[in-house]
């Protein structure tokens, strides 16, 4: 009976795909005391609709004195066609960590962020952004200007029918069918 719900299910299973956006950026935020920190952030963004994307981000010290710094959340984006294969992108950043003695605070941090983007191809573009890395319980508050790389792409994944393999679903079903209720 297992095999025949195996094939069930792999005859259910078809793939979909969401547009993502991805970027990579650099920038040099001040520290207290006149300390700076290169700083290397990378987003994945689902598309949300009407040009919005969310996903995760993260963050960490790629040059200073703070090595073992790093925040892990949410960002949040929009971005707007400006014609001539330039694009602007505005988002913000929510998530919580610290490291390597940083004053942090309680970890909390936000970037709200504005970068111009140009086409370099299909799916590639470089950007220059505008960027400021708020710890509000602590002492870091800079503002910087940062490089950006981005694309375009489609996530791929499975999605199924409804065959409920855990339950011996050994009936075949129909894409477009609906699935039988559970009892």
């Amino acid at each position: 009976m297992l095999p025949f719900a195996a094939q069930a299910q792999a005859d259910a299973l078809r793939t979909e795909s969401l547009p993502t956006s991805g970027m990579l950026g650099f920038e040099m935020i001040r520290l207290p005391h006149g300390e700076r920190m290169g700083l290397v952030g990378g987003s994945l963004l689902f598309d949300i609709g009407a040009d919005w994307g969310f996903g995760p981000a993260v963050y960490g010290a790629a040059t200073g004195q703070r090595g073992g710094f790093f925040v892990g959340g949410v960002e949040l984006q929009r971005r707007w066609d400006l014609g001539s294969g330039f694009s602007l992108a505005t988002g913000l950043y929510a998530g919580g960590g610290g490291g390597a003695n940083a004053p942090v605070g309680g970890g909390l941090m936000l970037r709200p962020a504005v970068t111009l983007l140009k086409d370099l191809g299909s799916s590639l573009q470089a950007g220059l952004s505008l960027s400021s890395v708020r710890f509000p319980s602590g002492q870091i508050s800079s503002n910087q200007l940062g490089l950006t790389l981005a694309w375009r792409s489609e996530f791929m994944h499975f999605t199924g029918s409804g065959v409920d393999v855990g339950r011996g679903g050994g009936g075949s079903t129909d894409a477009g069918s609906a699935p039988a209720p559970i009892a």
